[in-house]
């Protein structure tokens, strides 16, 4: 059991630092040129109303 759980804290402290990481290079990258369709909003907008409607 001790093993298990010293090898659990590893998988937990290792996807910390990933998400940091991960999170830094999203912020880096440029998408001031790239331009997003109107039919991708909707559907973004869809999916964000259905999930709070699930929620409430």
């Amino acid at each position: 059991m001790i093993k298990n759980d010293k090898l659990d804290a590893l998988i937990m402290l290792s996807g910390d630092v990933l998400v940091t990481k991960n999170t830094e290079q999203f912020k880096e990258v440029n998408t001031s040129e790239v331009q997003c369709p109107k039919s991708l909003d909707r559907k973004v907008r869809k999916t964000i109303n259905r999930e709070n409607r699930k929620k409430q």
